[in-house]
């Protein structure tokens, strides 16, 4: 994260099998600003209708 150049860095992290059991909070956690870099994490957990 530290060696790209952009001064905003986003993950995107598609959870198909819902690994991630509360995403606000793993979002908490990882974003964060590190090195005048903004680190965005965007989670997508679909759901079975």
């Amino acid at each position: 994260m530290v060696h790209y150049s952009a001064k905003n860095i986003y993950f995107f992290i598609y959870d198909k099998e819902k690994l991630i059991d509360n995403p606000c909070n793993f979002k908490r956690i990882y974003e964060e600003k590190m090195k005048d870099k903004h680190i965005y994490i965007i989670i997508h957990q679909p759901k079975i209708l």
